[in-house]
């Protein structure tokens, strides 16, 4: 089982940035991307990506009261958890639950994925 603590990613309307060649990650992705991948490695640096099926739950911790979309949240989560090496793809995870908590500055999640 992994568990991680993540800061709040961009929601997927800053994940992504439009070029003249099309959508790519953006800046703030891919910042979140490697702040996963670096917190991963210090915490599990011998972990092999799980290469069955995975469950992931996920604490959102709000820094603030404001409205926001869980959903806006999962595709950079995702994302970032399969180029940290937690998975080999997130077509792996078959099952997910995300919480919404009571806010706490700054904010963050706590990403929970294991093998099933």
């Amino acid at each position: 089982m992994i568990e991680l603590k993540l800061p709040i990613p961009p929601t997927i309307n800053h994940y992504y940035t439009r070029t003249r060649r099309g959508m790519i990650i953006g800046k703030r992705g891919l910042e979140f991307r490697k702040e996963t991948l670096l917190l991963f490695r210090l915490l599990f640096p011998s972990h092999k990506p799980f290469d069955g099926k995975v469950k992931m739950s996920i604490d959102f911790i709000p820094p603030d009261r404001r409205r926001r979309d869980l959903d806006n949240l999962n595709k950079c989560i995702w994302d970032s958890l399969e180029k940290a090496g937690v998975y080999e793809n997130d077509s792996q995870v078959v099952e997910f639950h995300m919480y919404k908590k009571e806010p706490e500055k700054p904010g963050f999640l706590i990403v929970t994925v294991e093998e099933i």
